[in-house]
């Protein structure tokens, strides 16, 4: 009768690691395509405002930067991307170790909370001003979803041109004449 118990718990044991590498995948899964989008989302945006060298969209947590940049708020943009270095640096050391202590799992947890509610306080200010109608539904979709759906609106959104936007390219046009 031991012997089956010993197979029981090993067959719980295997279930249990399967069950953590299928989140581990479907984690790292949701990171590049959130990646994706937002940089995609990112180069629209710099593309139709006219900015130079938009494909510095794609360099990681700078984008972050970028957003907050288009958004009109910088200040935001380098503290998502300081909280998303945060969250890649204590994850990689975790990882790494084999370990995860109070201490990192706090700080892990912080930046995470910290980013999310930077990336929708980002994300709303582009819904102001793209969709103006719109903005509360957007924000609450990207919230509902914890987030899933932000990068996904923001690259729906990446060729509207704001009004102030639509400022800058008329300043920049007349400077150039």
């Amino acid at each position: 009768m031991g012997g089956f118990s010993v197979l029981v718990l090993l067959g719980f044991l295997s279930g249990l690691f399967m069950l953590f590498i299928a989140v581990f995948f479907v984690a790292v899964l949701y990171l590049i395509i959130n990646y994706v989008f937002e940089a995609l989302a990112v180069l629209g945006m710099r593309e139709s405002r006219g900015d130079r060298a938009p494909a510095l969209a794609w360099i990681p947590i700078y984008n972050k930067y970028l957003l907050g940049e288009i958004a009109g708020k910088k200040v935001l943009g380098v503290f998502s991307g300081i909280f998303t270095l945060v969250m890649i640096g204590t994850g990689a050391y975790c990882y790494r170790t084999l370990t995860m202590d109070r201490l990192i799992f706090g700080t892990f947890l912080v930046s995470a909370i910290l980013g999310f509610i930077l990336d929708l306080v980002i994300a709303y200010r582009l819904y102001k001003n793209v969709v103006p109608k719109w903005k509360d539904v957007l924000l609450l979709l990207s919230i509902l979803s914890g987030g899933l759906l932000r990068p996904v609106i923001l690259f729906g959104l990446r060729k509207k041109v704001t009004e102030t936007d639509k400022k800058i390219l008329h300043r920049r046009h007349k400077e150039g004449e």
